[in-house]
C-alpha cells in the first residue's frame, strides 16, 4: 500500500489534496479532494490490512505472516474496523463519481444540443462548475 501524508509535517494539522497528475499523460487537476476513510489509516494498520486481504481472511494465515497470536490479529482486526469506521452496522457510502470541470461542461451543453436542459438551466450548471 503506498502511504498517504497524514498530517502536516510541521504542526501536525489535517491536510488536504488539492492536486492530482496522470504519470502517463502529466495531466493535473486541481481542486480539493478529500481524503478516503483507507488513506487515513497510519502505516501500521494499513500494513495490517493489506496482509490480512493477502490472507484472504484467514485468521491464521494472518497469525503466521505476522508472527502474532490469534488475541492479537482479532484486537488489531477490531482496531482496524474502529478506525475504519465501520462498527456502526451502517452500509458503506456510495462512492460518489468525480468528474473534472471540462467532462462536466461538455455534458451540459450536449443536454443543451439534445433539448435536455433550456438555457437558464445550463447556465446555472456551468456557474457550478466555476
Amino acid at each position: 500500500m503506498s502511504l498517504a501524508i497524514h498530517a502536516c509535517p510541521v504542526c501536525q494539522g489535517e491536510v488536504e489534496i488539492t492536486e492530482v497528475s496522470c504519470l502517463n499523460c502529466d495531466v493535473q487537476v486541481r481542486g480539493h479532494f478529500a481524503p478516503s476513510r483507507y488513506d487515513r489509516l497510519p502505516a501500521d494498520q494499513a500494513n495490517f490490512l493489506e496482509t490480512f486481504l493477502r490472507c484472504r481472511g484467514v485468521i491464521k494465515d494472518v497469525e503466521a505472516a505476522l508472527g502474532i497470536s490469534y488475541p492479537t490479529v482479532k484486537g488489531r482486526l477490531d482496531a482496524l474496523v474502529t478506525a475504519l469506521r465501520l462498527d456502526d452496522g451502517a452500509a458503506p457510502p456510495p462512492v460518489a463519481e468525480v468528474k473534472d470541470p471540462a467532462t462536466r461542461r461538455k455534458e451540459i451543453l450536449q443536454a443543451v444540443n439534445s433539448g435536455e436542459l433550456d438555457a437558464d438551466a445550463a447556465l446555472l450548471a456551468l456557474k457550478e462548475i466555476s
